[in-house]
């Protein structure tokens, strides 16, 4: 539960910046509703993925998206039915266990086409099984209970899902970068959380008074970062640039 504590709580700082307001009671979708079935009535697909799949069905209860340690990738799904605006929701994976570089963010949208761009750190290296799922804004709730199955899986290099619609997502997003919430009260794994503005996450290095390491493994921060200044410096995944200090 101290992950998804993190992540409500980042949730929710997100939505004072951005004067929303969100207040999510779970951390998750109640695991006695039906994974088939989502929340405007339809059956989720369950068709499996795989690495020649482009488009991905969403919501689908089938076979979870595989990615490796080190991966980034922009996923292609259909627009759910329930979905008018994309820009009234955001994209959110709970219990993430520490492995994507952010966790949540925003839609870029396209002919109809909903594009996720998920990184997962280099550093991680657990095999784990997540999901994703959309939020209403409006609602403060899921707009349903099936989302996406994610897994995370050293071992499946070479099997892992490869279409990657980077391109057709910078066409229209290029220029939009990531935002931070830093916080030198937590633990360092709690510390800085990384807010996808629709173009995903590149590279990420964070300088601490001096000290540059990689802001994604924080195994690697100086031992009295806390008492440091921070520069953060990175990328989207189109290349776009971008620098905070804290």
């Amino acid at each position: 539960m101290q992950n998804q504590k993190k992540i409500w709580g980042s949730v929710m700082v997100f939505a004072v910046l951005t004067i929303c307001t969100l207040t999510f009671q779970n951390c998750a979708p109640s695991s006695t509703d039906s994974a088939s079935t989502s929340s405007d009535g339809t059956t989720a697909n369950t068709d499996n993925s795989s690495t020649s799949t482009s488009i991905l069905t969403y919501p689908n209860a089938g076979t979870p998206v595989t990615l490796i340690p080190g991966q980034s990738i922009t996923l292609k799904l259909t627009k759910p039915s329930y979905m008018s605006n994309a820009a009234d929701y955001l994209w959110i994976v709970p219990s993430d266990d520490y492995a994507l570089a952010s966790y949540y963010g925003l839609f870029t949208e396209v002919d109809g086409y909903l594009y996720v761009s998920l990184t997962v750190k280099s550093s991680y290296a657990s095999a784990k099984n997540m999901r994703l799922y959309i939020l209403n804004i409006a609602s403060n709730s899921y707009a349903d209970k099936t989302g996406l199955g994610l897994k995370i899986d050293a071992s499946a290099y070479g099997q892992h899902y490869s279409s990657d619609m980077v391109s057709e997502m910078c066409d229209v997003r290029g220029g939009y970068v990531p935002t931070f919430i830093f916080d030198k009260t937590k633990e360092a794994a709690d510390a800085l959380i990384v807010f996808d503005n629709g173009a995903g996450v590149g590279s990420l290095e964070c300088n601490f008074g001096g000290t540059s390491v990689d802001c994604l493994s924080t195994s690697s921060w100086p031992s009295d970062w806390a008492s440091r200044s921070l520069t953060i410096s990175g990328y989207n995944r189109c290349g776009a640039t971008t620098t905070r200090t804290f």
